[in-house]
């Protein structure tokens, strides 16, 4: 067999440059990895438009700290009018933020610097075939092959389990006045319920007393208008803060899975494997994803470098997968239980406890903490 003969054109082919397949490239270069690395990308750019948020910077790989652009000690959420708030005293569980354009922008000039990188925007993928010893990707009219694929498009399949979408629209503003508390996130600011069926609430980064991203987001069981959201985040940012659209800088927009997935995969080679939300590595119950893809490209890289399969790598654990099914379905079975279940969260446990929880690094008493709120 000739085919046999001629060696894979790339070790790597990556479909898709969104959070998880970036994050396997930087941990690969990581490992000073040698292979040849393949990003396919469909848009024309990078999607810059994202602000990645989370606990625990000491659970981030040390290459990233640099690019934490704020970072809160203390967060709020409140409905009708009653608010509750943790305070937190370590730096390392502080709320802390990653913009897009500044990961990306690390991401563009780490994958320049090695040789081994080359990143493909306007790609459409049209196959991708399993030939045993290696993987044939279609993308326009060209065939490329490589011995491993990861693919964060995400899965065409039917919502098979119980959960909710998580759907936003966000304006970065800009005010004239100060009027944000630069110290204070609000997580779920004024969280209620429309017509039994959307929970609904407002999330503010203050970045100074004069900026800050107000986002308006909805969970649902189906996907909303984002035209209706962004009139809904206009409303706030009138009602609310007095601004209009001669404050907003940027908008940004997403639609998150907050459901337990069983993924079809395209292909069933041990070398071929969904990445991102396609593989779920997103806590279905809060929509977190950013540490989360990054513990899945370590262990990712790892196997690649060793040779070995991409079967069965996670970035967190089934626990967490049960714990949050568990608590998706107690607020779909009750939609308007939510509201008073998330306070509760926040006012009966540490912000400390809290945080460990958000990040999967819970204690059994931490988890007795929040199970008990």
């Amino acid at each position: 067999d000739m085919h046999a003969m001629i060696p894979p054109e790339y070790d790597v082919i990556l479909i898709g440059a969104g959070l998880a397949n970036t994050a396997l490239v930087l941990s690969l270069l990581e490992t000073n990895y040698k292979g040849k690395v393949l990003l396919l990308e469909k848009e024309s750019y990078f999607p810059v438009e994202r602000t990645w948020c989370f606990w625990r910077k000491d659970l981030l790989p040390y290459y990233l700290h640099k690019l934490i652009s704020a970072q809160w000690f203390s967060w709020i959420s409140s409905h009708k009018g009653h608010y509750t708030k943790q305070v937190c005293t370590d730096s390392n569980y502080a709320y802390a933020c990653i913009n897009g354009h500044d990961y990306y922008h690390f991401c563009e000039s780490e994958f320049s610097k090695a040789n081994s990188v080359t990143v493909m925007f306007n790609q459409n993928i049209k196959d991708i075939s399993d030939n045993q010893s290696e993987f044939s990707v279609m993308h326009g009219d060209t065939h490329t092959t490589a011995t491993y694929v990861l693919d964060s498009r995400p899965n065409q399949g039917k919502k098979t389990s119980a959960g909710f979408y998580q759907s936003f629209t966000g304006a970065r503003v800009r005010s004239h006045l100060p009027i944000f508390n630069p110290q204070e996130v609000h997580l779920m600011s004024n969280l209620e319920v429309l017509d039994n069926d959307t929970l609904c609430f407002q999330y503010v980064l203050p970045f100074s007393s004069h900026e800050a991203l107000i986002e308006y987001t909805c969970f649902s069981v189906v996907v909303p208008d984002y035209d209706v959201l962004r009139k809904h985040t206009l409303f706030e940012l009138s009602k609310r803060w007095h601004l209009n659209d001669q404050n907003i800088l940027q908008w940004e927009q997403g639609c998150l899975p907050m459901f337990t997935q069983p993924l079809e995969k395209l292909l069933t080679g041990k070398n071929y494997s969904p990445s991102g939300i396609a593989s779920g590595n997103i806590r279905s119950a809060t929509g977190y994803a950013f540490l989360i893809n990054h513990r899945w490209a370590k262990k990712a890289a790892n196997a690649i470098v060793n040779g070995q399969s991409l079967i069965g790598i996670n970035g967190y654990s089934k626990f967490y997968k049960w714990i949050d099914k568990l608590f998706l379905n107690v607020i779909q079975d009750d939609l308007n239980a939510a509201p008073s279940l998330f306070i509760d969260l926040m006012k009966y446990t540490s912000a400390e406890s809290f945080a460990r929880f958000m990040t999967e690094t819970a204690s059994p008493a931490d988890m007795l903490a929040i199970i008990s709120a």
